[in-house]
């Protein structure tokens, strides 16, 4: 009789056939294991491709459900699978939601700026007959200042695209060794521009690598005086502003950028974009 009763059980099992639902029933599941400690990881490439791996991690949950936040379709993913995607130039939100086996989700997002690109500098403009002061670092090859004192400057690559700075060319300045104290970069204008309520701030964005740097401006016109700022983050582009406003009315003819003015030059290296002449 056992051997009939076994035989039995295996065929009624091999005749069986399983729902899908019920393969997913979670009747029999702990519903005290919920989504907890969730985490997303993202590798941003440095290669400009816009290429992203994104991957999600969690206590509680085998299931996630990824927005890229790009308007493509969510996609779920299993616990330790990645997703890879690629963006354009950007900041985007992405959004992560996990999802225990009884049901119970738990979300979050994490914003991200991704670079596919660097931004091509289109303009330089020096001559206030054609139109406000911008100088963009556009020509790679021409630099538009002329070195003082033995420093050197040149148009180079970007050393690092961030928020603040997406340009792929700006001003490269070494502070040679054996260069005078008082050296500097000197820009003259062909027509003089006017300070007014309209333009009367004058910006630059500043790149430090290793060390805080005092940037002065000698501004050379109707009237002439010196302004100074100090670029105290590192590793990353910082932008400066001068308030011109008590010189509202005067004009202005030639611009002189010292780094570091009255320190012994000992090699360093700089860098510049973005010089503008704004409200």
């Amino acid at each position: 009789m056992k051997k009939i009763f076994l035989i039995t059980v295996a065929f009624s099992l091999i005749g069986c056939e399983i729902s899908e639902e019920e393969i997913r029933d979670t009747t029999f599941a702990d519903i005290s294991i919920v989504p907890s400690s969730i985490e997303i990881d993202t590798q941003i490439s440095t290669d400009n491709s816009g290429r992203v791996i994104i991957t999600p991690s969690a206590e509680g949950t085998s299931l996630f459900y990824v927005d890229k936040g790009d308007e493509s379709p969510i996609d779920e993913i299993n616990i330790g699978e990645s997703i890879e995607n690629f963006y354009g130039t950007g900041d985007y939100i992405i959004t992560v939601t996990a999802e225990s086996a009884t049901g119970v989700q738990l979300t979050l997002t994490k914003e991200i700026f991704v670079l596919s690109t660097c931004t091509p500098d289109e303009i330089d403009n020096i001559n206030s007959d054609t139109g406000p002061l911008l100088i963009d670092i556009k020509d790679a090859y021409n630099s538009l200042f002329t070195n003082l004192g033995g420093i050197s400057s040149s148009p180079e690559t970007n050393p690092k695209h961030d928020l603040n700075n997406t340009s792929c060319t700006v001003e490269k300045v070494s502070m040679n060794s054996g260069c005078s104290s008082f050296a500097g970069l000197l820009i003259t204008f062909p027509n003089d521009y006017q300070i007014s309520e309209s333009s009367n701030v004058f910006s630059m964005s500043i790149f430090s690598l290793e060390k805080n740097v005092d940037v002065s401006v000698f501004f050379i016109g109707s009237q002439n005086y010196e302004l100074q700022q100090t670029v105290e983050n590192l590793n990353q582009w910082e932008t400066i502003n001068f308030d011109l406003s008590p010189y509202n009315g005067e004009t202005l003819k030639r611009v002189i950028l010292y780094f570091d003015k009255g320190e012994q030059c000992d090699d360093s290296v700089y860098y510049f974009d973005q010089i503008e002449l704004k409200s």
